[in-house]
């Protein structure tokens, strides 16, 4: 059971790192940091105060590039590298190394989190482009994605079993979004 409760927590933290890599690392910072979770001591750096402002510093700069446009399409790129890397350590940080072994949690992290990211990078752009109305949105869907994100990532602590389930449960409908609305766009065959 420990080992389920792990994994669906784990998943939870790190598919948001899709989204948005910085804020489920912010928030695992502040629940290590008031003792709200254990933190695995391979990754316990980040429940100090130096992680804690630098993530709140990253959240900050992440939230203010995703509503650019000018830059959105860059930093998109960007995390390609970096959503990966925020979801191994998520995973890897608040699953037990004697329940998953580090690389292996930080692997599946790593994976999740792509994943997610991909997804994403298919979504907005096919959703952005479905109505003029979603393009005058853009701002706010991205905030959307924002407060999903740290919903997820705390319901991921606290309660890994629901966060876990509906970070899955967000990860398959937004592929299924993703994929009728490209289907829609496709040309008519004749």
């Amino acid at each position: 059971m420990d080992l389920f409760l792990g994994l669906l927590g784990g998943l939870g933290i790190a598919i948001p790192c899709g989204f948005n890599p910085y804020l489920p690392l912010l928030v695992i910072s502040v629940a290590g940091m008031g003792k709200l979770t254990t933190l695995n001591p391979d990754i316990g750096f980040l429940g100090s105060w130096t992680a804690l402002i630098v993530l709140a510093i990253l959240v900050g700069l992440d939230i203010v590039a995703d509503k650019l446009p000018q830059i959105e399409n860059l930093y998109r790129w960007v995390n390609l590298l970096i959503c990966p890397i925020a979801g191994g350590l998520a995973m890897a940080a608040i699953i037990p190394s004697s329940t998953v072994a580090t690389p292996a949690s930080f692997a599946i992290g790593l994976i999740a989190s792509e994943l997610m990211h991909l997804v994403k990078s298919g979504l907005r752009p096919a959703l952005i482009g479905s109505s003029k109305m979603a393009l005058a949105f853009e701002s706010m869907i991205s905030m959307g994605e924002d407060m999903l994100v740290a919903v997820l990532a705390v319901l991921s602590i606290g309660v890994a079993i629901l966060g876990g389930s509906l970070s899955i449960l967000t990860l398959g409908m937004s592929f299924w979004w993703m994929s009728n609305l490209k289907r829609r766009k496709l040309p008519a065959k004749v």
